[in-house]
Protein backbone atom coordinates (compact mmCIF):
# COMPACT_ATOMS: atom_id res chain seq x y z
CA UNK A 1 0.00 0.00 0.00
CA UNK A 2 1.49 3.47 -0.62
CA UNK A 3 -0.34 6.31 0.74
CA UNK A 4 -0.64 8.78 -1.96
CA UNK A 5 -0.22 12.07 -0.45
CA UNK A 6 3.15 10.80 0.49
CA UNK A 7 3.91 10.81 -3.11
CA UNK A 8 2.17 14.37 -4.03
CA UNK A 9 4.69 16.17 -1.51
CA UNK A 10 7.74 14.06 -3.29
CA UNK A 11 7.26 15.15 -6.05
CA UNK A 12 6.72 18.73 -5.01
CA UNK A 13 10.05 18.72 -3.27
CA UNK A 14 11.75 17.08 -6.26
CA UNK A 15 10.58 19.54 -8.39
CA UNK A 16 11.68 21.90 -6.52
CA UNK A 17 15.18 20.62 -6.02
CA UNK A 18 15.38 20.45 -9.95
CA UNK A 19 14.81 23.32 -10.54
CA UNK A 20 17.37 25.09 -8.94
CA UNK A 21 19.76 22.10 -10.66
CA UNK A 22 18.58 23.13 -13.68
CA UNK A 23 19.86 26.69 -13.56
CA UNK A 24 22.78 25.88 -11.96
CA UNK A 25 23.24 23.47 -14.86
CA UNK A 26 22.65 26.19 -17.24
CA UNK A 27 24.48 28.87 -16.03
CA UNK A 28 27.63 26.80 -15.38
CA UNK A 29 27.21 26.09 -19.40
CA UNK A 30 27.18 29.75 -19.69
CA UNK A 31 23.42 29.61 -21.25
CA UNK A 32 21.14 30.74 -18.93
CA UNK A 33 18.55 31.02 -21.46
CA UNK A 34 18.66 27.47 -21.62
CA UNK A 35 17.38 26.73 -18.06
CA UNK A 36 13.34 26.41 -16.96
CA UNK A 37 13.21 29.37 -14.99
CA UNK A 38 14.53 31.63 -18.19
CA UNK A 39 11.92 30.06 -20.70
CA UNK A 40 8.94 30.19 -18.32
CA UNK A 41 9.40 33.75 -16.76
CA UNK A 42 11.72 35.79 -19.17
CA UNK A 43 10.14 38.57 -20.53
CA UNK A 44 7.53 38.63 -17.72
CA UNK A 45 7.23 42.09 -15.68
CA UNK A 46 4.46 44.31 -13.81
CA UNK A 47 5.91 47.65 -13.23
CA UNK A 48 9.13 47.33 -11.28
CA UNK A 49 8.75 43.62 -10.29
CA UNK A 50 10.66 41.43 -12.55
CA UNK A 51 9.67 37.78 -12.33
CA UNK A 52 12.26 36.28 -14.00
CA UNK A 53 15.09 37.93 -11.74
CA UNK A 54 12.92 37.18 -9.15
CA UNK A 55 12.40 33.99 -9.58
CA UNK A 56 15.71 33.16 -9.48
CA UNK A 57 16.20 34.72 -6.56
CA UNK A 58 13.85 32.62 -5.26
CA UNK A 59 14.11 29.30 -6.22
CA UNK A 60 17.87 29.46 -6.05
CA UNK A 61 17.99 30.17 -2.51
CA UNK A 62 20.06 27.92 -0.09
CA UNK A 63 19.97 26.52 3.24
CA UNK A 64 21.74 29.66 4.18
CA UNK A 65 19.15 31.85 3.26
CA UNK A 66 16.55 33.12 5.83
CA UNK A 67 14.01 32.86 3.15
CA UNK A 68 14.47 30.03 1.55
CA UNK A 69 11.12 28.32 -0.38
CA UNK A 70 9.60 25.77 2.10
CA UNK A 71 7.04 23.29 1.88
CA UNK A 72 4.98 21.87 4.46
CA UNK A 73 2.42 19.62 5.48
CA UNK A 74 -0.44 21.30 7.01
CA UNK A 75 -0.41 25.16 7.11
CA UNK A 76 2.30 26.42 9.80
CA UNK A 77 1.33 30.44 10.53
CA UNK A 78 5.28 30.31 11.70
CA UNK A 79 6.68 30.45 8.23
CA UNK A 80 3.42 32.67 6.52
CA UNK A 81 6.32 35.26 5.67
CA UNK A 82 8.12 33.12 3.93
CA UNK A 83 7.53 32.07 0.52
CA UNK A 84 5.97 28.54 1.29
CA UNK A 85 4.07 25.70 -0.55
CA UNK A 86 1.64 23.69 1.39
CA UNK A 87 0.25 20.19 0.97
CA UNK A 88 -3.24 19.24 1.46
CA UNK A 89 -5.77 16.31 0.92
CA UNK A 90 -9.14 17.98 1.96
CA UNK A 91 -11.14 15.04 0.60
CA UNK A 92 -10.64 11.43 -0.76
CA UNK A 93 -13.80 9.12 -1.32
CA UNK A 94 -14.27 5.65 -3.39
CA UNK A 95 -14.22 6.18 -7.13
CA UNK A 96 -14.25 3.54 -9.64
CA UNK A 97 -14.95 0.47 -10.50
CA UNK A 98 -16.36 -0.74 -6.93
CA UNK A 99 -18.70 -3.36 -7.36
CA UNK A 100 -19.58 -6.04 -5.22
CA UNK A 101 -17.03 -8.88 -5.12
CA UNK A 102 -14.23 -6.64 -7.60
CA UNK A 103 -10.89 -6.29 -5.40
CA UNK A 104 -11.99 -8.39 -3.45
CA UNK A 105 -11.95 -12.11 -4.82
CA UNK A 106 -8.29 -11.63 -6.35
CA UNK A 107 -5.32 -14.10 -7.40
CA UNK A 108 -2.59 -11.64 -5.16
CA UNK A 109 -1.91 -11.74 -1.54
CA UNK A 110 0.85 -11.20 0.91
CA UNK A 111 3.13 -14.39 1.97
CA UNK A 112 3.88 -14.52 5.45
CA UNK A 113 6.48 -16.03 7.36
CA UNK A 114 4.84 -19.13 7.98
CA UNK A 115 3.79 -19.92 4.29
CA UNK A 116 0.56 -19.45 4.97
CA UNK A 117 -1.22 -16.07 2.58
CA UNK A 118 -3.19 -12.73 3.58
CA UNK A 119 -5.46 -11.86 0.92
CA UNK A 120 -4.39 -8.62 -0.70
CA UNK A 121 -7.73 -6.45 -1.21
CA UNK A 122 -8.26 -3.44 -3.73
CA UNK A 123 -10.40 -0.45 -4.01
CA UNK A 124 -10.80 2.48 -6.17
CA UNK A 125 -10.85 5.77 -4.68
CA UNK A 126 -10.78 9.83 -6.18
CA UNK A 127 -8.72 12.57 -4.23
CA UNK A 128 -8.32 16.42 -4.10
CA UNK A 129 -4.70 17.43 -3.54
CA UNK A 130 -3.83 20.69 -2.71
CA UNK A 131 -0.39 22.61 -2.99
CA UNK A 132 -1.15 26.07 -1.34
CA UNK A 133 1.06 29.09 -2.54
CA UNK A 134 1.77 31.78 0.75
CA UNK A 135 3.89 35.06 0.85
CA UNK A 136 3.68 37.94 2.06
CA UNK A 137 4.01 39.61 -1.31
CA UNK A 138 1.31 39.11 -3.97
CA UNK A 139 3.72 39.05 -6.58
CA UNK A 140 5.92 36.42 -5.25
CA UNK A 141 2.63 34.25 -4.09
CA UNK A 142 1.94 34.59 -8.23
CA UNK A 143 5.46 34.18 -9.36
CA UNK A 144 6.14 30.66 -7.40
CA UNK A 145 2.32 29.48 -8.34
CA UNK A 146 3.15 29.83 -11.95
CA UNK A 147 6.69 28.42 -11.52
CA UNK A 148 5.03 25.49 -9.93
CA UNK A 149 2.33 25.44 -12.49
CA UNK A 150 4.15 24.92 -14.74
CA UNK A 151 6.68 22.67 -13.19
CA UNK A 152 3.92 20.32 -12.73
CA UNK A 153 2.50 20.25 -16.17
CA UNK A 154 5.96 19.06 -17.43
CA UNK A 155 5.91 16.68 -14.43
CA UNK A 156 2.45 15.12 -15.77
CA UNK A 157 4.05 11.31 -16.73
CA UNK A 158 6.16 11.21 -13.61
CA UNK A 159 2.50 11.24 -11.58
CA UNK A 160 0.68 9.24 -14.26
CA UNK A 161 3.05 6.61 -12.58
CA UNK A 162 0.98 6.76 -9.72
CA UNK A 163 -2.30 7.88 -10.50
CA UNK A 164 -4.93 8.17 -12.74
CA UNK A 165 -7.42 11.21 -14.57
CA UNK A 166 -5.60 13.71 -13.71
CA UNK A 167 -6.93 17.14 -13.34
CA UNK A 168 -5.49 20.39 -12.39
CA UNK A 169 -7.18 23.56 -11.29
CA UNK A 170 -6.88 26.51 -9.36
CA UNK A 171 -8.46 29.05 -7.24
CA UNK A 172 -7.34 32.27 -5.19
CA UNK A 173 -7.88 32.15 -1.63
CA UNK A 174 -8.06 35.01 1.37
CA UNK A 175 -6.85 35.02 4.64
CA UNK A 176 -8.92 35.77 7.71
CA UNK A 177 -7.70 38.84 9.22
CA UNK A 178 -8.96 37.58 13.18
CA UNK A 179 -6.66 34.39 12.06
CA UNK A 180 -3.58 35.59 10.27
CA UNK A 181 -3.09 39.31 11.29
CA UNK A 182 -0.29 40.45 8.84
CA UNK A 183 -0.55 40.62 5.25
CA UNK A 184 -0.70 37.01 3.53
CA UNK A 185 -1.60 36.16 -0.12
CA UNK A 186 -2.22 32.40 -0.57
CA UNK A 187 -2.88 30.98 -4.01
CA UNK A 188 -4.00 27.38 -4.46
CA UNK A 189 -3.20 24.57 -7.25
CA UNK A 190 -6.09 21.27 -6.46
CA UNK A 191 -4.98 18.22 -8.45
CA UNK A 192 -8.01 15.82 -8.81
CA UNK A 193 -6.99 12.20 -9.54
CA UNK A 194 -8.00 8.96 -9.11
CA UNK A 195 -5.79 5.49 -7.83
CA UNK A 196 -6.03 2.10 -6.49
CA UNK A 197 -4.98 1.09 -3.05
CA UNK A 198 -4.58 -2.29 -2.15
CA UNK A 199 -4.88 -3.37 1.36
CA UNK A 200 -4.13 -7.10 3.46
CA UNK A 201 -7.25 -8.68 4.87
CA UNK A 202 -7.67 -7.93 8.73
CA UNK A 203 -9.81 -10.78 9.78
CA UNK A 204 -12.53 -13.00 8.35
CA UNK A 205 -16.34 -12.62 9.07
CA UNK A 206 -16.81 -15.20 10.77
CA UNK A 207 -13.60 -13.62 13.00
CA UNK A 208 -16.00 -10.14 13.32
CA UNK A 209 -18.76 -12.38 14.39
CA UNK A 210 -17.12 -13.74 17.11
CA UNK A 211 -15.94 -10.31 18.62
CA UNK A 212 -18.79 -8.56 17.64
CA UNK A 213 -22.63 -8.44 18.28
CA UNK A 214 -23.92 -8.05 14.78
CA UNK A 215 -27.48 -8.07 14.54
CA UNK A 216 -30.05 -8.97 11.63
CA UNK A 217 -32.01 -6.46 9.98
Amino acid sequence: MFIPITKVKAILDALISLIKVDYDDAIAAGHQEDSFLYRVLYGSALGDFDFYTQGVDIFTRTDASARKIQTRMGFDLSTATLPTIYVHQPNEAMKGVNTVGWGFDTNEFYANADGSNTDKLFRGFGSTFEYVVTSPSVLETLLVYEVLHAAMMSAIDTLDEYFNNITITSKELVAKNDTVPQPLFLKCMMIDVDYIKSVPRLGTPEQFASIVNFYPP
